[in-house]
């Protein structure tokens, strides 16, 4: 269920949610501890998400992120980690930074 409605006056601007939509962004930031690509897939497992915390170190089990990659992981204490609409996927949240 799509619990993200745009407002009625944004509504023309909307898309359908296609749950099997998988990407992955081609560009991220390139600082120390800075957070993978942003990517979206359907949610297969049920595990969910977690927050990316930029100060963790990423040795003991490979900084395998992104290429250059030196610091900063996925905080094992955040997952699942909801957003504000209460979701614990990134399933169906392919189409960010429309506008930008």
């Amino acid at each position: 269920e799509d619990t993200n409605q745009c407002e009625e006056d944004e509504a023309s601007m909307a898309c359908s949610v296609d749950p099997d939509m998988t990407a992955i962004a081609l560009t991220n930031p390139q600082w120390a501890g800075a957070p993978p690509p942003l990517e979206c897939y359907p949610n297969y497992n049920g595990e969910g998400t977690g927050a990316w915390d930029s100060l963790l170190s990423c040795t003991k089990d490979g900084c395998n992120f992104y290429d250059g990659q030196v610091r900063g992981s996925i905080d094992p204490s955040t997952v699942p980690s909801s957003n504000s609409f209460g979701r614990k996927d990134v399933e169906g949240c392919c189409w960010w930074g429309r506008g930008a």
